[in-house]
């Protein structure tokens, strides 16, 4: 929800902005873009506990070779789960405030910036993913994905493994 608040506000912002230089605002919001995709990849990396760390915890939470992936892959939606929603839905709040602007962009004839913006609206999809996991693959498991399913299920025990170790 905070990140939310500050992708939006940061929005409004570079709209006040665009009053004075369009150009200027435009190139601000792209910064704060790529920053905070930066930053949130980092962080998520840095989160992410060691695989022999995750191999001695195994060792009292019995981990299978499929946990043990999403442990990984999606520890810090499984260890803070508000944490991982907060900053998928301010990723994705950059994502749709960015398409605003990218359209903008091209109309006014800014091709690079228009184009980094798209660029960042592939880059973050899957970042987004990895953040807040249940919300994109609850969608699908409605669907029938049975590949959703199967990520769902083992999250969830991964996720019980944890709090149970913790």
């Amino acid at each position: 929800m905070l990140f939310s608040i500050f992708a939006i506000i940061l929005f409004l912002f570079s709209v006040v902005e665009s009053f004075f230089s369009i150009k200027l605002a435009t190139i601000i919001f792209v910064l704060a873009e790529y920053f905070a995709f930066i930053f949130l990849l980092l962080g998520n990396q840095l989160v992410k506990p060691r695989r022999e760390v995750l191999r001695a915890m195994s060792t009292f939470a019995t981990f299978d070779n499929d946990e043990l992936h999403i442990v990984r892959k999606y520890f810090l939606y499984i260890r803070y789960t508000f944490a991982g929603r907060d900053f998928s839905w301010g990723l994705n709040c950059f994502r749709l405030t960015g398409i605003f602007w990218a359209i903008f962009d091209f109309c006014k004839g800014y091709y690079w910036v228009g184009g980094a913006i798209a660029i960042f609206y592939l880059l973050a999809s899957g970042l987004i993913v990895i953040l807040d996991p249940y919300t994109y693959y609850s969608i699908e498991t409605k669907k029938g994905n049975k590949f959703a399913m199967r990520q769902l299920e083992v999250i969830k025990r991964a996720q019980e493994k944890i709090e149970q170790y913790s």
